[in-house]
This record gives C-alpha cells, sequence and structure tokens, in this order.
C-alpha cells in the first residue's frame, strides 16, 4: 500500500481542500492518506479539519509561525517519519516550500504538487509563487489542473516529462439534480456565485454588469453570493451603491452548498484567473448551467458540454453581453444547457476517475524510484 502525505497552507474551506477531501476520503486498497494543514495565530484551519474528521480522514495540525519556521520543517520531518509516507502531495506555495526542506536529505520520498492556479493579487502572494517556482524542479511531478497551466508551467522552463494533466472532478453521486416543481416555477432567474470574495474572482465586474441590466429594464434576476473574503465590505458597499440590495444577497460560508446549487437556474463565473474551479463542476453536476468568463479550463470544459456560455473576456461589458443573451434564453433552452451540463461531468468527471488517475501516478513513481534503487 503506498501511504500519501497530503501538505495544505489553507485559507479556509475553498476548493482546494474539497480536491483533496474528495481524493482522500474514499478508502481504496492502494493508497492510505494522511492530510496535514499548517496552522498558525492567523488561521487555525478548523473548518478544514473538522471536515476532514466529518469524513474520517486522518488529519493532523502542524503549527508554523512567519514565512520559516525551522520547528514547522522539522516536525514535518517528523510526519513523514513516523507514517512512512512514500508520497508527499502538496497544493500550494507554502507547502511545496517546507515539503522541499523536509525531504531535502531524503531521496526515498516522491514529491508530488497540484497547481490550482497562481494567485497574484499582491506582493505576498508573488513573493511566494516565486519561491515555489525555484522549489518546482526538485519535485517528481507536477499536476496541471487545466491545460492553460500546464502550458504556463512549460513556458517558466519547467520539463515537460515532469507535467501532467489532471482535470479536478467531484463526488456525481452527491452533487444531483433537484426535481423542480414546474407549478411553481418562478419568472426571475436565481444567479449563483460561490467562492472567495477576493480580486481575482471578479465579484466587482459581476456587480457593476448587473446594475447596467437594471438600467436596460433587465430585472427578473436575484443573486446569492456565497463565501467570505478581504473584498466583503467593499461589495456590500457597491452593491448598495449600485441600489442593488433588494436583489443580491450575501449569505457569508456555507459548509454544504448542495442545496444552494439546486435551487439555482444559472450559476455564473466571473473571475479573472482560474484553474479548473471545483464550484463550476459542482454545479453542472447539479443540472445547473454556467455562465463564465474565458479563464483556465473553464472554457473547453463549457465548449465541450454545451453546458453553458463564454463571455468573449474577463471585462463588464463581455458579462453585461453573455448575460444578456442568457436572461433572454426560453426555458426549453435553459433546460437544454442543463441537461448537457450534468451529462457532461457524469460521463467525464466523476471523482472516481480521478481517484484512478491519482493512485496510478503514485504507483508509477514509487515503483520506477524502487526499480531505479535496485538496478
Amino acid at each position: 500500500m503506498i501511504k500519501v502525505l497530503h501538505l495544505r497552507s489553507s485559507a479556509g474551506l475553498y476548493g482546494a481542500e474539497h480536491v483533496i477531501l474528495n481524493l482522500t476520503q474514499p478508502a481504496t486498497v492502494k493508497c492510505k492518506h494522511h492530510v496535514v494543514v499548517f496552522e498558525n495565530h492567523l488561521n487555525n484551519n478548523e473548518d478544514f479539519y473538522r471536515a476532514a474528521q466529518e469524513k474520517n480522514i486522518e488529519i493532523t495540525k502542524l503549527s508554523c509561525n512567519g514565512k520559516l519556521d525551522f520547528r514547522s520543517v522539522f516536525t514535518l520531518r517528523k510526519l513523514l517519519e513516523r507514517h512512512q509516507s512514500d508520497v508527499i502531495h502538496c497544493h500550494d506555495p507554502k507547502s511545496v516550500f517546507y515539503a522541499f526542506l523536509a525531504t531535502i536529505f531524503n531521496k526515498k520520498i516522491r514529491k508530488v504538487v497540484t497547481m490550482h492556479g497562481w494567485v497574484k493579487n499582491d506582493s505576498n502572494m508573488r513573493f511566494n509563487n516565486f519561491i515555489e517556482k525555484l522549489c518546482l524542479p526538485f519535485f517528481n511531478k507536477i499536476i496541471a489542473v487545466s491545460e492553460e497551466i500546464k502550458e504556463k508551467l512549460i513556458s517558466a522552463s519547467l520539463s515537460k516529462s515532469e507535467i501532467t494533466y489532471i482535470a479536478n472532478a467531484i463526488d456525481t453521486n452527491k452533487f444531483l439534480p433537484l426535481i423542480k416543481n414546474e407549478e411553481i416555477k418562478s419568472s426571475t432567474l436565481k444567479l449563483l456565485i460561490v467562492g472567495r470574495l477576493s480580486p481575482e474572482k471578479g465579484h466587482t465586474n459581476l456587480l457593476t454588469a448587473l446594475s447596467v441590466l437594471n438600467k436596460k429594464a433587465i430585472t427578473s434576476w436575484q443573486l446569492t453570493i456565497i463565501g467570505d473574503g478581504e473584498l466583503k465590505d467593499t461589495l456590500m458597499e457597491q452593491t448598495e451603491d449600485l441600489e442593488l440590495t433588494k436583489q443580491v444577497e450575501f449569505l457569508g460560508v456555507k459548509k454544504n452548498t448542495l442545496s444552494y446549487y439546486q435551487k439555482s437556474d444559472i450559476y455564473v463565473s466571473s473571475s479573472l484567473s482560474e484553474g479548473m474551479p471545483l464550484v463550476v463542476l459542482e454545479a453542472m453536476s447539479c443540472q445547473v448551467p454556467v455562465i463564465s468568463t474565458p479563464v483556465g479550463a473553464i472554457p473547453d470544459l463549457i465548449k465541450n458540454s454545451k453546458g453553458g456560455m463564454l463571455t468573449s473576456n474577463s471585462s463588464v461589458e463581455a458579462i453585461i453581453e453573455c448575460l444578456e443573451k442568457v436572461l433572454l434564453l426560453t426555458t426549453d433552452e435553459l433546460e437544454e444547457l442543463a441537461l448537457n451540463a450534468r451529462q457532461y461531468i457524469v460521463k467525464n468527471l466523476s471523482i472516481s476517475t480521478a481517484i484512478e488517475q491519482h493512485e496510478s501516478l503514485y504507483q508509477t513513481l514509487t515503483v520506477n524510484h524502487t526499480q531505479g534503487a535496485l538496478l
């Protein structure tokens, strides 16, 4: 059995965290997983920790203070030894850096990283990305969750042989569509967006676009925003300034988003940058069509599935144009998009397929390493 330690520096219970939970929760005969999450005075990551425990996933908090805590490096090294880990699988720049330091003299442990996407909101994140790029050549395999990320990695002079593409996937048995009562169906379309309230998610552009629709007398919509982050106060003020408070609701973080997907008519992704966002896959699995900006792996997903519409770019004007088209679709046209979305996810992006791909990767790395050591 291959023993895999997943390492994550988390900002909450978001997309990457759910990817880890999906990959580690089902019991298999091939792999045993252990999750380690960084903890400091700013974030104790209790939501992620409890979510893992509820799924009976073995998880440990790793205390870490400052950019470089040598005690954390030593503790991580001890955790790897205690769990007799064959693979350490990282999911962000900080975990890459600490995994590199903890295994610098250990050639036995195979190092893997999933690139969920480089976020460049501020100088701190850009510095973290820079450090990560320096460490990546020392990793045995780099997983890109979109072809766009794969191309960026190649353009950063990383070896093609070290990069592999594995799309994010979800539990299609959990994220199911809700049979809606046709008799009580509302003429007001319910829009939904889920994710961090941070600049790269493009909420500001979306709210601006919706205010323009109102000025054009296209008012038959309601938007639900789920998530929290540094832009929360700014976005709420913008909503008031644009006179959207009767049509936009902020619900904060929700541990269980299933019912919100099921009650929605359209999912909106207004991001300026992405990898393969789990929330888009979850919405499509719940038979909800998607409007999205053309970033990350989303363009291929929408084109291949025919489960939604893409804006021409990430600008306010492009979002307005796309929203106008979708909000004026007939019920039958919307239902066709919705059905296409669900069918594509079930056929191509189920969690069982992703688990198989990851376990095959772990097995190849550990077997090749063992054979190489014997030669």
